[in-house]
Parts: C-alpha cells; sequence; structure tokens
C-alpha cells in the first residue's frame, strides 16, 4: 500500500495524485514524532529542576509550555487528517470515472472475477476509509519510535535495549498479523460474494420464490452460504484475537521491564526518579503505535487488496482513445455481414445479417423463441461486440463514435425492461443530473403515458423500486418505452415492446413509432406480436441462426406465402406421418403468426 504499485494509466495518474501531499504529510508527522521526546523532557524538567529547587514559577512556566506544545499538536493533528483527506480525493479521483463502466464490461466478457460492482464499491470506501479517517494514522506514529530510542539512549543503553527487545518482538507479532488479514481476505472474498448474490436473488425475488415454494431452499441456501464463510472466518478471528492480546501484554510487560531496570539504575545511583518515569512514558508512547498497527492490521490488508482490485479492472479494460465529433446521425442505419456472440462463445447465435434503412424506416425482427433476436438487437446498440462485420450509422461504424454520444443518438428497450431504484423521471431520464423536466414531459406524450404517470402517487416523483417493482409490467414496460425515446434518438432498438401490453398499450406503441417515423428516425422491433409486422416497413426473419429472408413487407409476406404453399407432388396430411419431423418448409420459423 504504501508504494502503491500501479499497472493502469489511472493508477499511476492517482498515485502522482496522492503523492503529491506526501511533502505535507511527512512534515507533520515528523513534528508529530517529536511528541515523546516533549514529553520526556516536561518530566526530566519537573521532577529534576522545578520540584528539587521548590519553584512555582518554573513548574507554572513547564505546565505553561507544555500546555502550548499540546495545542500546537492538536493543530498538526488536525492539519495531518486534513492533508490525508485531500490525499484520499486525490488518489480515487481519477479512478472513479471509468471504474463501473470497466467492470460492467468485464463481467459482460466473463473476466470480472470477484471484482464486481458490489464489491468495487466496497474497495472504494475501504480506500477512502484508510486515509480520510485516521487508519493510516498508527503507521505513520511509528516514525517517533527511532527518536524515542534514541531519548531513551541518551538516558541509559539499559532502557533503550528494553524497549527495543520489546519493539522488536511486536514489529514480528504485526507481520504476523499482517499476514494473517491478508490470507484471510484473499480465502473470504469469494464466499462473501456468493453470500451476498444468495442475498440478492432472495431479496429481488422474494415473491417469486415464495409463489414457487422455494423459500426453505432459500433459506437453506443463505444458512450454507453463511454457516461455509463463519467456519473460515472463526479461526482467522481467533488468531487474530489471540495476537492482539500477546501484543497488549507485551507492551505492558516491556513497561513494567522499563520501570525495573529505570528503578534499579535509580537504587544503583545511575539515574534519578525522574528518568524511571520518563522512560516509561517514553515507552508507552513508542509502543502504543504498534500495537494500535496490531490491531488495525485489517485495515491495511484491505486498502491493499482494494488498490490492487481497482487498479486491476483499469488495466484489463484500457481507456478507449480520443473519438472524433462525428455530426448528429439522420440518414441511415446499416448492418453488414454481422455475426452476434455472446462474450466468450465459440459460435455465433446468428450469422450473416445484412440490411439497409433509412430515415423513418421500421423494420421488425421475427422468428421463433431462442433464435438470437433480443442478441440481435442488443448487438445494434453496441451492447455486444460482434466478432464478425459491421454495425453503421450514417457510415461510421459504432467504433467511431465517442460512447456517451453513441448512447444519446440510439433509444433501447431490452426485453427485461430493466429499470433501475429511482423515480419515473429519473429512470426516464437515465439519471442525467443535468435532465430538462420539459424534455421528460416530452418523452413520456411522445410515449402516450403523460395521464399514466399522472395518475402514479407521486406523479413523476414516484418512486419504482428496484427492478421497477412497484409498478405493473405493462406500466414498467411503457415507462422503458419512454426511457427509450428520451430525447428523441435517431435510432430506436425496441425488444418485445408489446409482451406485457393489452390493445390500447399496442396502440400507444404504434402510435409512438409513426411519430418517430415522422420526424425521420430509423427504428428496430422485435417480437412475435402480429401488430409489430404491421407498423413496419420491412422484415427480417430469423430461423437457425441464419436469416431466413428479409426485404419490405409485403415482399416478404409474398416469399413467406409462396413457402407456405405445397407444391403439386404434396400429398394432403393432417401433420407429419409416423411421428417424423416436418421438413423446413413445414416448420415454424415464426412466419405463420406474424406474416399471415
Amino acid at each position: 500500500m504504501a508504494l502503491l504499485p500501479a499497472q493502469s494509466a489511472e493508477g499511476f495518474a492517482a498515485r502522482r495524485g496522492a503523492l503529491s501531499g506526501l511533502p505535507a504529510l511527512l512534515l507533520t508527522s515528523f513534528f508529530l514524532a517529536f511528541g515523546p521526546v516533549v514529553l520526556a523532557l516536561f518530566v526530566l524538567l519537573v521532577f529534576d529542576v522545578a520540584l528539587p529547587g521548590h519553584s512555582v514559577p518554573t513548574l507554572m512556566s513547564m505546565g505553561g509550555l507544555a500546555l502550548l506544545l499540546l495545542v500546537a499538536r492538536g493543530i498538526l493533528a488536525g492539519l495531518r487528517r486534513h492533508t490525508l483527506g485531500h490525499m484520499a480525493q486525490a488518489l480515487l479521483s481519477p479512478l472513479l470515472p471509468r471504474l463501473d463502466e470497466a467492470t460492467a464490461l468485464l463481467a459482460q466478457a466473463g473476466k470480472g472475477g470477484d471484482a464486481d460492482q458490489t464489491q468495487i464499491a466496497r474497495d472504494v470506501d475501504s480506500l477512502r476509509g484508510f486515509l480520510a479517517h485516521g487508519e493510516v494514522e498508527p503507521w505513520l506514529d511509528l516514525a517517533a519510535l527511532p527518536l524515542t530510542l534514541l531519548v531513551l539512549l541518551m538516558m541509559h543503553g539499559a532502557l533503550a535495549l528494553a524497549t527495543l527487545l520489546g519493539a522488536a518482538t511486536m514489529v514480528f507479532i504485526l507481520w504476523r498479523a499482517m499476514r494473517l488479514e491478508r490470507d484471510k481476505n484473499r480465502d473470504l472474498l469469494p464466499l462473501i460474494g456468493r453470500r451476498h448474490a444468495v442475498m440478492a436473488a432472495s431479496m429481488g425475488r422474494a415473491d417469486v420464490i415464495r409463489a414457487l415454494g422455494l423459500g426453505g431452499k432459500a433459506r437453506a441456501a443463505w444458512h450454507l452460504a453463511n454457516q461455509r464463510l463463519f467456519d473460515l472466518l472463526i479461526p482467522h478471528d481467533k488468531t487474530g484475537a489471540r495476537l492482539q492480546t500477546i501484543a497488549r501484554g507485551l507492551m505492558m510487560a516491556t513497561l513494567v521491564a522499563v520501570t525495573v531496570v529505570g528503578g534499579w539504575l535509580e537504587i544503583a545511583g545511575h539515574a534519578s526518579a525522574a528518568v524511571v518515569v520518563a522512560s516509561a512514558a517514553c515507552s508507552l508512547a513508542a509502543l502504543l503505535p504498534l500495537l494500535r498497527c496490531v490491531e488495525r492490521a485489517q485495515a491495511l490488508a484491505s486498502a491493499e487488496q482494494a488498490w490492487s482490485r481497482l487498479d486491476m479492472v483499469l488495466a484489463s479494460v484500457p481507456a478507449p482513445a480520443p473519438k472524433v465529433g462525428l455530426p448528429t446521425p439522420s440518414a441511415t442505419f446499416s448492418c453488414e455481414g454481422l455475426a452476434v456472440a455472446p462474450a466468450g462463445a465459440r459460435k455465433p447465435l446468428v450469422q450473416g445479417i445484412s440490411f439497409h434503412l433509412e430515415a423513418g424506416q421500421v423494420l421488425t425482427v421475427v422468428g421463433p423463441g431462442g433464435v438470437g433476436k433480443s442478441a440481435l438487437l442488443r448487438t445494434l446498440t453496441g451492447g455486444w461486440t460482434t466478432p464478425l462485420g459491421q454495425i453503421r450509422l450514417d457510415g461510421a461504424t459504432l467504433d467511431q463514435w465517442d460512447a456517451a454520444a453513441l448512447g444519446r443518438h440510439i433509444g433501447y428497450l431490452p426485453q427485461n425492461i430493466e429499470l433501475l431504484d429511482g423515480t419515473v423521471a429519473e429512470n426516464m431520464s437515465g439519471f442525467d443530473p443535468d435532465a430538462n423536466p420539459q424534455d421528460i414531459i416530452q418523452a413520456a406524450q411522445d410515449a402516450g403515458i403523460h395521464e399514466m404517470i399522472l395518475a402514479l402517487p407521486d406523479g413523476y416523483a414516484t418512486w419504482v423500486g428496484a427492478e421497477g417493482r412497484r409498478l405493473s409490467q405493462s406500466q414498467a414496460q411503457r415507462i422503458g418505452l419512454a426511457r427509450a425515446l428520451y430525447g428523441r434518438p435517431f435510432l430506436l432498438v425496441l425488444d418485445e415492446p408489446t409482451a406485457h401490453q393489452d390493445t390500447g398499450g399496442e396502440r400507444q406503441l404504434a402510435m409512438a413509432v409513426a411519430a418517430a417515423r415522422e420526424r425521420g428516425a430509423v427504428v428496430v422491433l422485435a417480437g412475435a406480436a402480429g401488430v409489430l409486422v404491421g407498423i413496419s416497413t420491412h422484415v427480417l426473419v430469423l430461423q437457425n441462426g441464419k436469416v431466413l429472408d428479409y426485404g419490405t413487407r409485403d415482399a416478404v409476406r409474398e416469399r413467406a406465402q409462396a413457402r407456405r404453399q405445397p407444391s403439386v407432388t404434396d400429398k394432403p396430411a393432417s401433420g407429419p406421418a409416423n411421428g417424423q419431423a416436418p421438413n423446413a418448409d413445414q416448420s415454424d420459423s415464426g412466419e405463420s403468426k406474424v406474416l399471415s
């Protein structure tokens, strides 16, 4: 942690920013390290000068000076804490902007490991807490140990030796504690992640779990995850507590030893009683930071692993090169030989996708369930990278667009809707802190749900809950449609937009698509409802991972009708004889439901 080893560009920038405060930190820590020295001098002056001379003025002046030094020490401690807060800010500021995106991309690629978004948030809090909340201060106070040993040596070598032996043993205990905490963090992290996954699943789908009669099994899974965690945690905690107990006992034993040595020196006439008191005070000041480090070894180990994980995430997903700003798309959207596959898949779900759409045209993708319609639409938005082929907006491939700009030009309604825990207005605006209320209302009106939102308990300020659980599926989907329409993007990609809608909802969708066409947008739809084909200008039919047909709606319908016509050599039959599978022309590609 002290060296902050970095691999990512953001890690190097964070280290530079944090280390810029190092001179002020070292300076304040240096002066604070003189605290034991001042304490020893105060004791010696009081007991060896003021009291033997019965000088009240000397005693009062020594007390006043000590109070001033204590005030100065408090000011220095406050300045150090202030410096640590700035260092924490300088350390985290370069890391935060890309962490969320990088973690999501790693998870999408199946390479996230233990660096999920919840763990990343805990790592950020751990780093900030270690620096800004004083967890690092005991380690800085260790700078007082050499000075204290030097003062003890000046009093007598035996006093310095006794303190040095105790400090060396406590350093060994500190090393063992640090090793224990690092091993514990490494072993416990997968189990903590498993427990969090079980808890999230139970909380997010509690009603479904009860309805399926899985409540007992969910509780058993939660209990098992906790039991495995405790089985590993309890031995580590016992060992850590034992080390802390030994460290406290050793500190007290060292104080006793120093006091005994000082007393022997006083009896032998080699030191005064003031030296006994001063040496005990110095020894305590030297050993107390070591004890605090042993007790807070977990904080340092957690901060080290947090820094390593954050830097690893950013190094695994390099920052994209700056993009040249492109004009707002307004003319075409096309695909050329596109293949669709999730990250790490050996075989594409769909391949050979090619089409060209002009402004104001609507494409509906149809096909049987599981053929890859949703995967295709997700790839069209840039959500999945394609192993083959190109997707172009106004002739520019998606990787030529800045990610933020691309998001403004594409409106997407996923099949699972994906509302977040926030208000209706926040979800519609994509949680844009600078969202214009008029744009939010305009999106609601474009989706035909302005009156529906006003009828909600708090209107646009209604809290939807995680995944929109406080809304019906129909309401959530229509708010998802308004979110896709927010900002009036050029490309609208709507996956199963009528899945939870009645006839009124389908009519509102048709009106929203018609309005989008009127302003020159390109719309891509997917679903099995005939209403989607009815409002489209083009149709793409998928079957067996390939394009079965593509063209204008009427042309595709004619070809589908021709494929369903039996040839003159075919014999009428009520179905496949003897349990034989139908041929390709007889198979249900989804056309019979939507292209008639």
